[in-house]
Formats: C-alpha cells, structure tokens, sequence
C-alpha cells in the first residue's frame, strides 16, 4: 500500500473507534428516557475522549510523513523523537476511557427507570465491561506499536536518501528501500489488526 494511504488508514481507524462503542438503536429503544439520556451523554464524552488523542497524535505530524508534505516541508523529519511524545496520550485515553466508564457504570446503576428496563442495563453493562477488558489494552497496545513504527519511518526518512518517484519514496538503496517497505508493511498490518479489533468489539456489543 502507498504510505499515504498506510497512514490515513490509521487514523480513519482512530476516529472510527469511538462510533463502534455504541448500543445498537434497537437496544437503546428499550430504555426509559433517563438511560437514553445517559448513554447519549456517555457517547459524546467518548467521542470527545477519541478526538483528543486523533488531535494530539495530528498534532506531533503523524499524518505528514508522506512525500508532498515531507518534499514541502523538510523540517518534518528533524525530530523524530517528538512521535514518542504521543505515547503518553495514550496512556492518558485509555485512562480516560477507564474512568468515563465507571462513571457510566455509576449513572445508569442509579438512574430512575422503570424496574422492567434494569435487567436489560445490567446486562448491556456487564457485557460492556468484558468487552472493555480486552478492547482496551489492545487498542493501547496496537496504538504504541504504530508510534513505534512511525519513528521508525521518520528515522529512515531523515537519511534522505531518497527521491520522489510517482507521488511516493524511491529510494537510492535497495537496503533502505526494504526497510521501507518493511516499515509500511507493518503500519498497514497494525491498522488490520485496528480496524478486526474495532469490527470483534461491535459484532459482540
């Protein structure tokens, strides 16, 4: 895959993942108003949760190693130690997420519905909770391994032993030409496992 296209993946993947931690529309109907209310309340801040990690990452240039940018803008690869700087954001989402939760959890426990509707929370609440478990420090785990890799491209590209050639890196040396196409690979590799993450979550929701 082109890199340009490897590195849109991963964030189309980002902003993707907040919208699949959403009840299903029919479920959601069977609620009394005050869990409808919740769960809206909770989406949003999950929303909002997403977009400050997608910010913080587009921030430190995640989405800029591409040819016309880099060929406009050298100054892109003269710190690529700045990628590593994301991996607190990380850390600071996954914790976010943890906590925004709980505090769902806490809401809709309490809310003031109908007695026939709070099995059915329960139920939707403990099997968010398994969910949970796994999801997380599996999307904190792919997330650190594509900073990684992202370093690794940057590091690779400061060489500049390269040229562009049709929109993408040609490269003067087949060793670093490997490398690179090492490196994409594995950024392409890591948006799958992303995106299978993200697509096992909603089919079990």
């Amino acid at each position: 895959m082109h890199i340009l296209s490897a590195l849109a993946a991963f964030f189309l993947v980002v902003g993707l993942a907040a919208r699949s931690w959403r009840l299903h529309k029919e479920r959601a109907a069977e609620l009394a108003d005050p869990g409808i209310q919740l769960l809206r309340r909770y989406e949003r801040d999950v929303d909002t949760i997403e977009l400050r990690l997608i910010t913080g990452m587009k921030a430190l240039g995640f989405n800029l190693l591409t040819p016309t940018c880099v060929a406009k803008d050298p100054s892109l690869l003269e710190d690529c130690d700045r990628f590593d700087r994301a991996t607190p954001l990380v850390d600071e989402w996954r914790l976010s997420m943890e906590e925004r939760f709980a505090r769902h959890e806490r809401d809709m426990s309490n809310a003031p519905v109908d007695e026939q509707f709070k099995p059915t929370i329960a139920e939707g609440l403990a099997g968010w909770r398994t969910l949970y478990a796994v999801y997380l420090p599996r999307r904190v785990e792919l997330t650190k391994r594509q900073i990684a890799t992202t370093c690794r491209l940057c590091r690779l590209l400061a060489r500049r032993n390269w040229h562009i050639q049709n929109d993408s890196f040609g490269f003067f040396s087949t060793d670093e030409l490997a490398d690179f196409q090492e490196i994409v690979a594995d950024l392409n590799d890591l948006g799958a496992q992303q995106r299978q993450v993200i697509m096992d979550t909603s089919r079990a929701d």
